[in-house]
């Protein structure tokens, strides 16, 4: 369920969601787990300048 509003978020371009969705498809939190997606939702993140993303 978290997934969901992390996806909500992060689509709306807040990089704290896309991050943690990127934590979610790496680890098949919510989600099967994918590398390219969390790849994709960590540099969305990083590329708005959150740090731990980079």
């Amino acid at each position: 369920m978290a997934t969901y509003w992390w996806s909500k978020a992060a689509n709306r371009n807040y990089a704290l969601a896309q991050y943690e969705l990127g934590i979610c498809y790496s680890w098949g939190f919510g989600v099967e787990k994918n590398d390219e997606d969390a790849a994709y939702w960590y540099a969305r993140a990083a590329n708005q300048g959150f740090a731990t993303a980079q």
